[in-house]
């Protein structure tokens, strides 16, 4: 990833770190975990959008760092209506409002917005996908923003 910022520095569409960007994660190390036993299509992790101010920002590419037993397999984003999404079942229950694939959504500056990372395990046993990160641009300005959010899946947690 920071191979991949250089090379976009050097280029005249710029990028810049997570702290240079709009969005800013300040809660190092949250792990979410969910069962490999509950079946299903996977489950979603929310994380917060939220940016002060500025021009709204256009959602890229959703990644991890490392992937051992778990991906990420898609994101969405949810405006917020009464309650945050922590974790939630996959797909996004309608009860959140209208899910809309976060690959090219612009989220604007003065509303709350999630974006629910879909996560899966690739076999009964689990594992864990580290460090979600959020490229997206600002003003056609590009950024890698690192969530400090890993995932987890394991027969009970």
């Amino acid at each position: 990833m920071v191979g991949g910022c250089l090379a976009l520095t050097l280029s005249a569409s710029g990028c810049a770190t997570a702290t240079d960007g709009p969005l800013r994660f300040e809660d190092h190390g949250l792990d979410y975990c969910a069962s490999t036993d509950d079946g299903g299509e996977g489950f979603g992790v929310g994380i917060p959008l939220d940016h002060e101010a500025g021009t709204p920002i256009t959602i890229g590419r959703i990644s991890s760092s490392e992937s051992d037993g778990v991906r990420i397999v898609g994101a969405v984003v949810v405006k917020v209506r009464e309650n945050r999404i922590g974790t939630t079942s996959w797909p996004v229950p309608e009860s959140y409002g209208g899910a809309v694939v976060a690959d090219g959504t612009a989220i604007p500056s003065d509303e709350q917005y999630d974006l629910v990372v879909h996560a899966e395990s690739s076999g009964p046993s689990g594992g864990t996908a580290g460090a979600v990160t959020i490229e997206y641009t600002q003003g056609g300005r590009q950024y890698i923003a690192d969530t400090y959010t890993t995932v987890r899946m394991k027969r009970r947690c």
